[in-house]
């Protein structure tokens, strides 16, 4: 029985330092969710913006003191959050924005005075934590240890006279991150693997759709205010 429990509580162990962040903010979201005294559409807002605002004020707080020794040192573990949550903040992130503002601008069922709000700000919200993580999935993968022992690399960042040899910081991951997540381009950085290439391309792909997503409803939005101060 031991030999079995060990196995589990090991990788249970190596899932909350890979994921902290994403699962104290995930709990507390939900918490929010369950308690809110508010009515249901506002209270999974309130969910979802508690979940965004708290994973990136806590990444905010680690960004101040890494290095790229410490991201090194930690390749894939307490930085890289993964694919599959990649891919479920990208969704969730798309979804609760869409469906929340349709829900403000349309006004279908119960709508509480703060759902408006809420909705607006899942936006915002949503767009910066996903960045946000692929920034993080970036640096992972960079610093991962390839077959000779050296960093995996794969991404090649303009440097300037006298930086040739400096490694790449969170910085320069924000960086690569944002500049693909706004203009759907690379920017300066160069993309050198085919592997990064499928997860830029996928990127991409994600971000606009969610750029779309953004400008649709800004226009709704204005044509809605717009009829409503005609009328």
């Amino acid at each position: 029985m031991s030999g079995a429990v060990k196995p589990r509580l090991h990788v249970l162990r190596a899932t909350w330092r890979r994921h902290t962040r994403i699962i104290l903010a995930a709990a507390l979201g939900l918490l929010a969710a369950l308690i809110a005294p508010l009515d249901l559409g506002s209270r999974a807002l309130v969910g979802a913006d508690l979940f965004f605002l708290t994973y990136l004020l806590m990444t905010a707080r680690v960004i101040r003191h890494l290095t790229p020794e410490d991201l090194r040192r930690h390749h894939g573990e307490d930085t890289d959050e993964g694919a599959r949550l990649i891919l479920l903040l990208a969704f969730a992130g798309v979804a609760v924005s869409l469906l929340a503002v349709l829900a403000a601008l349309l006004g279908h069922g119960a709508r509480g005075p703060w759902q408006p709000v809420l909705a607006v700000a899942s936006v915002p919200l949503g767009w910066a934590t996903l960045h946000t993580v692929m920034a993080f999935h970036y640096a992972g993968l960079y610093y991962a240890t390839s077959g000779d022992g050296r960093d995996a690399g794969g991404l090649g960042f303009a440097s300037r006279k006298g930086d040739a040899d400096k490694d790449p910081g969170v910085w320069e991951f924000l960086y690569f991150s944002l500049t693909l997540g706004m203009c759907g381009q690379t920017s300066d950085v160069t993309v050198e693997t085919s592997d990064l290439r499928r997860i830029v391309a996928l990127h991409s792909v994600l971000s606009y759709f969610y750029n779309t997503v953004i400008l649709a409803l800004a226009v709704n939005a204005a044509l809605a205010i717009g009829g409503a101060g005609g009328s």
